[in-house]
């Protein structure tokens, strides 16, 4: 008899991730705000964050997103990405659409602030990626390639900053690669695996 889904342990779970991402991400977010705000005023806390061109920056951030996203599937076919996808999958591959979402925004949102708007003006794109690297590096050694990954991505991510002069591009391409890949990770198959069906 095939495993029966408990859907009240599957809401506790979401409600636990849930939980956690918001009680990290939301001291985070405003402490990245205030940081602004009493270090440039009022106009840093929108000059850094949605900036002078919102709606540019969102299609700009969402095209960036989508191709690192296609990066990432790619790479997830290489051995340290296949090892890398499975260690993921077992960390979020429960995770509810909902829940991924919600992870998705808020780190975004979160992290975007943090290593664009708050750390990158003082670190410069190198220092400020190299800590968002750091700040992927997991417990479980399979996962190794993560804040190597996560470097990368945030040179991509600071790349956006950099141009737009606002975090908003980033953190929609931050939402758009965590979101897809978050419910990839959930659906439970590779392309690999799709693909051999």
């Amino acid at each position: 008899m095939a495993d029966e889904v408990d859907p009240l342990e599957d809401f506790l779970e979401g409600a636990t991730w849930n939980a956690l991402v918001l009680l990290f991400y939301s001291p985070v977010t405003l402490g990245c705000l205030l940081w602004l705000y009493v270090y440039g005023g009022e106009w840093a806390v929108w000059d850094r964050t949605l900036g002078d061109e919102p709606l540019r920056d969102a299609l700009l951030g969402s095209a960036v997103g989508f191709g690192m996203v296609l990066a990432t599937r790619l790479w997830a076919r290489t051995g340290p990405g296949v090892q890398l996808t499975a260690s993921l999958r077992d960390m979020f591959g429960g995770l509810t659409l909902g829940s991924a979402v919600l992870i998705a925004a808020a780190s975004a949102v979160g992290e975007e602030l943090l290593f664009r708007a708050v750390l990158q003006p003082k670190l410069g794109l190198v220092g400020a990626s190299v800590l968002f690297g750091l700040a992927h590096v997991p417990l479980d050694r399979s996962m190794w390639a993560w804040p190597v990954v996560a470097t990368l991505a945030g040179m991509v991510l600071g790349g956006l900053y950099v141009y737009t002069e606002a975090a908003f591009a980033s953190m929609v391409a931050h939402f758009v690669v965590n979101a897809l890949n978050l419910a990839w990770l959930g659906s439970g198959a590779t392309d690999s695996a799709r693909s051999s069906r």
